[in-house]
Order: structure tokens, then sequence, then C-alpha cells
């Protein structure tokens, strides 16, 4: 059963939650690579506020890499959009809001 995942290369220590969110918001997963994580119950326990914030860790680290570790201009302002759409989302949730604009 896996309890837990270290990031070194993001010096990222968390639940397998952390690292599961970023696969699922930076990739398009196979069934096989999401049937490895069967038994991880903190991914299937997550709340709505959880999953956007979880996807917005993922979405502001690629942007990160993109405007600074490896510059793709054009790729960044997508996944700049993207951080966005997630934060009004996050924030709609934790305030109650239907939409956020």
């Amino acid at each position: 059963m896996i309890v837990g995942v270290a990031d070194f290369s993001n010096t990222l220590v968390g639940p397998p939650a952390v690292e599961i969110y970023r696969v699922l918001e930076l990739l398009d997963p196979e069934e096989e690579f999401l049937s490895g994580y069967a038994e991880v119950k903190a991914a299937s326990d997550v709340s709505q506020a959880g999953d956007l914030c979880l996807r917005l860790d993922a979405a502001v680290m690629i942007t990160l890499v993109l405007l600074s570790e490896a510059p793709d201009p054009d790729l960044a302002e997508r996944w700049i959009v993207r951080v966005r759409e997630l934060y009004q989302g996050l924030k709609a949730e934790l305030l109650g809001l239907q939409s956020a604009q």
C-alpha cells in the first residue's frame, strides 16, 4: 500500500494524492496507471476544493517550469489560462459561490 510520495525533483513530500493529481492535470493517464493507485484511499477521498487545489498545484508547477526552467512562452500562456480557471473554481468552491467571475 502506498502511504506517501517523495518527489526530490520538486522537493515534494506529501500524500499520494498530490502526485496522482499532478499526473491527472498534466497528462491523460491510461486506466492501467490509475489501477496502480486503486488502493490509495486519499485519492478517492479528495473533496471538490481539494481536487481543485491539487490541480492548481500541478498547473502552477508546470507554468513556472515553462516560464523559467524550460521556457516556452506559447505553452506557458495556455497554462496561465488554466491556472486562472482553477483559481476561480477554487475561489468559488471555498466561498460557496455558483460561479466566480
